[in-house]
Order: C-alpha cells, then structure tokens, then sequence
C-alpha cells in the first residue's frame, strides 16, 4: 500500500475562532468571499458552528464553539486566538494516504472515518502537524452534496460579498516555527511524506537587520502544494517570527497566500472595505527602478497601489500582506498574483516584508 502524496490539491482550510459568524460576515465583506454553506445545532450538529466560504478553487470554514463542553475548540482559541487547525487535501484514497503517510514517520490524529448522510458520504483521517494542528486526507468523491455531510447550503441576508476578489487559488502556506524547528518540520517530517524540493532556503545571515532576522525554507511538493516555513535566527533580538510565536503562543500557520488576477483592483477593493495592509517605504520603488530589471510603468503602478513586485524576463511576482485580522499580532493573509508564467518567490520582497513588519512590530513594542 503506497500512496501518491506528491501535487495534492487542497480540498478545505478550518479555522477555529471565537465568533464564526462575525469573522464570517468579516471575510465576506472585507475580503470578497460568499458564504455557501452551514453546520451547527440546526443541522445536527449541537457542539459546534461552521460557515463555509468559497471563492474560486478556495475552501474556508470558519468554525466556533456552539456549547462550553465543545473543549477542542475552546482551548485553542483560549490558547492560540484565532487560527488555522486543519488544512485538508483531496485524495484518490483516504486509506491508503494515510497509511502510507504514517508509514513515512507521520505523527497519527484520526484514523479514517466515513460520514455519512442521504447524499452520499465523505471519507477522511488526519495526521498531526505543529502543536496539534491537523493535516487532513480527504476523500469526497462518492458525495453530492454541497460541500461535506453535516453542511446545507446557506444564505443570511446581507452577507452578500460587494465586489468580486478575483481570488483563484491558494498560492502557498506560511509556517511560524520555534528556533530549531525547520530541519524537523520541513526537511525530516513534511518534505519525507509529502516528497517535493526545497527551492529556496534563506540561512542564517541572508535576510537581517539591525534588530533581528529570520530563517526561511519554501518546499515545493509539485504544481499545487508550497509551503514556506520561518523560523527566527536567535532570541537575543525578536524578530516579528518570534512574535509571531509568542502571541500566538507556539508555532503554526502564520499566514496564506490567495492568488488573484488583478491584485490592484482587489487590493483597492479591500482598502475601501477596511483592511489594514502593511505599507512599504518609498525607497523599494526607487530601488527598483534604480536596478532596471523591471519597466518604470510597471514600478509606478506598484507604488501606487503599495505592492510589492519583481521580474524575470517579463514575468511579474506582485504582492502585498494584510496586517493579522485579529486581535493578536499573529495570522494574516497575502495576495498575491503571478503574471506570464512567473513560478519563483521573491528574496527581496520576504526581505522586504520582513523590514516592514517589523516596524509593525516597533510600533507596538
């Protein structure tokens, strides 16, 4: 029993928040997703509350706790705030990438279950990651319904999205680590049982400042599945990693990347909707034009908008970061949108991110 775990997609990302329904009623207007589906006490399920949001191939359910004896969800939203715990994938056979996920060293969650109702049914099992985060496998080909059993389609008045994100995928995945975490996390855990190449790694030194500086390993498992993971230098002097850990208070998702096909407009969108978004200096821009690599125009339009850019023979990286939507200096989204074909990550724009953050971080301090 073997497998194929390479160039998964993703089926569904779970949050666990404090109030499903106002962070709901967050993404749809500030970020442009529709509200497609519900699971709670009117549904049959009286522990727990979940709204699922699409848009494009993209999967969020947003999950709350309906009683006080619903613990899982209470003590990680105690403990960590609101966050990211499961991170769910399509597979031809639940089984079978389970087991062969346990076999190449996989800390086990749940085994496989079935889950059943009128319209078919849905098979999957978990394995762990992080501080009990979940990786999930999921089987729904044999279901009809409109999304997992325990989900009916959903609609509440007013909760409408007013414009249209342009959201098509999710690009990649962030990980905040502890200090010594990447080798195990990256290299000896998710790159062993999910295979793939680790394209970039930025070593100790590479991307630094006068305060801190950070460790970073971007893992590519095929066309669909990158996951970057960031891990601070050293303790003596934080980084916005280490904050990152410490708010949040242990290592997890840090942030998602949503690729869409006009990040300028969408970023727009989003502004007049409320999001908050990092802010770069002027002297990127001027450095970038100083350089050459990329034409004045396209500069011009990025400063403008305030995202970040980089160039390869006409093929164009744009992106930008939302400061975290919640109350701890923790989770926040990217987007992001690759024009031409450009498949790389920018090293100047993570070290730009980095620098920007952490002024971020200087605020507050």
């Amino acid at each position: 029993m073997n497998a194929n775990l390479e160039n998964l997609k993703y089926a569904y990302i779970e949050f666990f928040v404090g109030m499903a329904k106002m962070v709901t009623y967050w993404h749809v207007k500030a970020l442009g997703f529709e509200l497609k589906a519900y699971r709670g006490p009117e549904t049959g399920n009286a522990e727990q509350l979940s709204y699922l949001l699409t848009k494009g191939s993209i999967n969020l359910v947003i999950t709350s706790a309906a009683k006080p004896s619903s613990f899982e969800i209470l003590s990680f939203v105690d403990r960590h705030g609101n966050g990211v715990k499961r991170i769910a994938y399509h597979v031809d056979n639940v089984h079978e990438a389970y087991e062969t996920a346990i076999s190449r060293g996989a800390i086990p969650a749940v085994g496989p279950q079935r889950l059943e109702d009128e319209q078919g049914y849905v098979e999957e099992a978990s394995i762990r990651l992080l501080d009990l985060k979940e990786l999930v496998f999921v089987d729904d080909s044999h279901y009809n319904g409109c999304f997992i059993p325990g989900f009916a389609p959903h609609a509440i008045p007013g909760f409408e999205p007013s414009f249209d994100n342009g959201f098509q995928y999710l690009d990649h995945i962030a990980y905040g680590l502890h200090v010594n975490e990447m080798k195990f996390w990256c290299n000896d855990y998710f790159k062993k049982i999910f295979g793939g190449e680790v394209v970039q790694d930025i070593k100790k030194g590479d991307i630094i400042s006068e305060h801190s500086g950070l460790l970073l390993r971007l893992l590519s498992s095929g066309e669909h599945l990158h996951n970057v993971f960031v891990e601070p230098q050293n303790r003596e002097h934080p980084s916005q990693v280490q904050e990152y850990i410490e708010a949040y208070y242990g290592s997890g998702i840090q942030h998602m990347a949503f690729a869409t096909d006009n990040i300028f407009e969408t970023v727009e969108h989003m502004r007049r909707s409320g999001v908050d978004f990092v802010g770069y200096p002027d002297s990127y821009y001027d450095i970038l034009l100083e350089e050459g690599r990329i034409p004045a125009d396209v500069v011009k339009k990025s400063r403008q908008f305030n995202v970040l850019c980089d160039g390869v023979d006409g093929a164009y990286l744009f992106q930008t970061f939302t400061k975290p939507f919640g109350d701890r200096p923790t989770f926040f989204y990217e987007i992001i949108q690759r024009t031409n074909g450009y498949r790389g990550f920018a090293l100047e724009n993570i070290s730009q991110l980095f620098r920007a953050v952490q002024r971020e971080q200087i605020k507050r301090s």
